[in-house]
């Protein structure tokens, strides 16, 4: 019976649990080279850009008030992930922080701790023919936070 129990807690306690990417890939707007910030249940494939619950976002200095990626740090659009000390996501599935002064945990704006991140370089895509072609990762999380 107490095996039982606890065969459905920790499987309870996984099925709350996600996994998500994020990457920092390269386009072009109208006359300049642009940068977005976009998110991935698992690292895609060139015939996944775009599709199944990507979500792509703008850097912006203040996302207080609207959608976007606020990034400090030396490690910010290019680079070393490990120098970014906080990074603000601003998306359509909740507001959060990731601070590495804290762990590289990820904050709600109740100051909850609702994931963990670690910074992650080791995935890219390189696609021509894509609207965004060419990206690398930048942090891969674990969170509560199932939304997007």
């Amino acid at each position: 019976m107490k095996l039982s129990i606890t065969l459905a807690i920790t499987a309870l306690a996984q099925s709350c649990v996600a996994d998500f990417w994020v990457y920092e890939a390269g386009g072009f707007g109208d006359i300049v080279p642009v940068t977005y910030f976009c998110f991935y249940h698992n690292p895609p494939s060139c015939g996944d850009l775009g599709k199944h619950g990507s979500k792509c976002y703008l850097p912006y200095d203040n996302v207080s008030k609207r959608k976007g990626i606020s990034c400090d740090g030396n490690g910010c659009e290019g680079g070393n992930p490990n120098e970014i000390t906080r990074f603000e996501m601003n998306v359509d599935w909740g507001h959060y922080t990731i601070y590495k002064d804290r762990g590289n945990k990820m904050y709600d704006t109740s100051d909850r701790v609702v994931g963990q991140c670690r910074p992650d370089r080791s995935k890219s895509w390189w696609c021509l023919g894509k609207g965004l072609p060419d990206a690398v990762s930048v942090f891969h999380c674990t969170t509560s936070v199932d939304k997007f």
